[in-house]
Protein backbone atom coordinates (compact mmCIF):
# COMPACT_ATOMS: atom_id res chain seq x y z
CA UNK A 1 0.00 0.00 0.00
CA UNK A 2 1.33 3.42 -0.98
CA UNK A 3 0.76 6.17 1.56
CA UNK A 4 0.34 9.81 0.59
CA UNK A 5 2.19 12.12 3.01
CA UNK A 6 0.42 15.17 4.41
CA UNK A 7 1.96 17.57 6.94
CA UNK A 8 -0.13 20.07 8.92
CA UNK A 9 0.87 22.74 11.42
CA UNK A 10 -2.23 24.04 13.21
CA UNK A 11 -0.60 27.19 14.55
CA UNK A 12 -2.50 29.81 16.52
CA UNK A 13 -2.85 32.26 13.62
CA UNK A 14 -2.63 30.10 10.49
CA UNK A 15 -3.05 26.50 9.40
CA UNK A 16 -0.01 25.61 7.28
CA UNK A 17 0.15 22.43 5.18
CA UNK A 18 2.47 20.60 2.83
CA UNK A 19 1.51 17.68 0.61
CA UNK A 20 4.76 16.61 -1.07
CA UNK A 21 3.24 14.49 -3.84
CA UNK A 22 4.68 15.11 -7.27
CA UNK A 23 4.61 18.90 -7.47
CA UNK A 24 4.69 19.92 -3.81
CA UNK A 25 1.43 21.56 -2.74
CA UNK A 26 1.74 24.05 0.11
CA UNK A 27 -1.19 25.93 1.58
CA UNK A 28 -1.90 28.41 4.35
CA UNK A 29 -5.23 29.69 5.62
CA UNK A 30 -6.43 31.48 8.76
CA UNK A 31 -6.89 29.41 11.91
CA UNK A 32 -10.52 30.48 12.21
CA UNK A 33 -13.47 28.10 11.95
CA UNK A 34 -17.18 28.39 12.69
CA UNK A 35 -20.15 26.08 12.27
CA UNK A 36 -23.04 27.41 10.23
CA UNK A 37 -26.66 26.40 10.12
CA UNK A 38 -27.83 24.94 6.82
CA UNK A 39 -29.89 28.07 6.10
CA UNK A 40 -26.96 30.41 6.89
CA UNK A 41 -24.70 28.31 4.64
CA UNK A 42 -27.18 28.49 1.74
CA UNK A 43 -27.70 32.22 2.27
CA UNK A 44 -23.96 32.99 2.45
CA UNK A 45 -22.91 30.84 -0.50
CA UNK A 46 -25.70 32.21 -2.73
CA UNK A 47 -24.35 35.77 -2.48
CA UNK A 48 -22.54 37.26 -5.45
CA UNK A 49 -18.78 37.51 -5.00
CA UNK A 50 -18.58 34.95 -2.22
CA UNK A 51 -15.17 33.27 -1.86
CA UNK A 52 -15.84 29.52 -2.25
CA UNK A 53 -12.50 28.74 -0.58
CA UNK A 54 -14.05 29.78 2.75
CA UNK A 55 -17.11 27.49 2.80
CA UNK A 56 -17.13 23.74 3.37
CA UNK A 57 -19.54 21.01 4.42
CA UNK A 58 -17.74 18.42 6.54
CA UNK A 59 -19.62 15.19 7.28
CA UNK A 60 -22.89 17.02 6.62
CA UNK A 61 -22.12 20.05 8.84
CA UNK A 62 -21.56 23.45 7.11
CA UNK A 63 -18.49 25.50 8.16
CA UNK A 64 -16.85 28.77 7.25
CA UNK A 65 -13.16 29.54 7.71
CA UNK A 66 -11.25 32.81 7.77
CA UNK A 67 -12.50 36.27 8.67
CA UNK A 68 -16.13 35.29 8.16
CA UNK A 69 -15.69 32.74 10.96
CA UNK A 70 -14.78 35.61 13.28
CA UNK A 71 -18.16 37.20 12.62
CA UNK A 72 -19.81 33.88 13.49
CA UNK A 73 -18.22 33.84 16.95
CA UNK A 74 -14.99 31.87 16.39
CA UNK A 75 -13.09 31.15 19.58
CA UNK A 76 -9.49 29.87 19.36
CA UNK A 77 -9.17 26.61 21.30
CA UNK A 78 -6.12 25.55 23.33
CA UNK A 79 -4.91 22.36 24.98
CA UNK A 80 -7.39 19.52 25.39
CA UNK A 81 -10.20 21.61 23.85
CA UNK A 82 -8.26 21.81 20.57
CA UNK A 83 -7.46 18.18 19.79
CA UNK A 84 -10.83 16.61 18.97
CA UNK A 85 -12.68 15.70 15.77
CA UNK A 86 -15.03 18.69 15.97
CA UNK A 87 -12.14 21.18 15.95
CA UNK A 88 -8.71 19.92 14.87
CA UNK A 89 -10.24 17.06 12.88
CA UNK A 90 -12.45 19.42 10.87
CA UNK A 91 -9.48 21.72 10.20
CA UNK A 92 -7.46 18.69 9.03
CA UNK A 93 -10.28 17.48 6.75
CA UNK A 94 -10.60 20.94 5.18
CA UNK A 95 -6.83 21.26 4.82
CA UNK A 96 -6.52 17.85 3.14
CA UNK A 97 -9.39 18.69 0.78
CA UNK A 98 -7.71 21.93 -0.20
CA UNK A 99 -4.40 20.10 -0.75
CA UNK A 100 -5.59 17.10 -2.71
CA UNK A 101 -8.66 18.61 -4.46
CA UNK A 102 -10.06 15.10 -4.93
CA UNK A 103 -10.73 11.92 -3.02
CA UNK A 104 -7.63 10.52 -1.37
CA UNK A 105 -7.17 7.40 0.71
CA UNK A 106 -4.27 6.06 2.74
CA UNK A 107 -2.93 9.42 3.86
CA UNK A 108 0.12 9.44 6.14
CA UNK A 109 -0.76 12.40 8.37
CA UNK A 110 1.91 14.31 10.30
CA UNK A 111 0.45 16.91 12.66
CA UNK A 112 2.32 19.37 14.84
CA UNK A 113 1.42 20.88 18.18
CA UNK A 114 2.78 23.53 20.49
CA UNK A 115 5.55 22.32 22.84
CA UNK A 116 3.21 22.80 25.80
CA UNK A 117 0.67 20.46 24.20
CA UNK A 118 2.93 17.40 24.08
CA UNK A 119 0.52 15.57 26.40
CA UNK A 120 -2.16 15.81 23.69
CA UNK A 121 -0.21 14.10 20.88
CA UNK A 122 -2.42 11.00 20.96
CA UNK A 123 -5.55 13.18 21.01
CA UNK A 124 -4.26 15.08 17.96
CA UNK A 125 -3.89 11.87 15.95
CA UNK A 126 -7.22 10.46 17.16
CA UNK A 127 -8.96 13.67 16.12
CA UNK A 128 -7.83 13.18 12.51
CA UNK A 129 -8.37 9.41 12.20
CA UNK A 130 -11.82 9.34 10.62
CA UNK A 131 -13.58 9.01 7.30
CA UNK A 132 -14.12 12.59 6.20
CA UNK A 133 -16.64 13.62 3.58
CA UNK A 134 -15.98 17.19 2.53
CA UNK A 135 -17.98 19.23 0.04
CA UNK A 136 -16.22 22.31 -1.30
Amino acid sequence: MILTPFIMDGGNSDIKTNAPTGATREDKFPHQLAMLTESAYRRETARAGVNPDEYFVVNGQPYVIGKKALRQGFELQHGARRYNQEYYGVFAAIAMTRAFCKSKRNVFFVGTHAPGDVDYGDDLMASVANTWNVEW
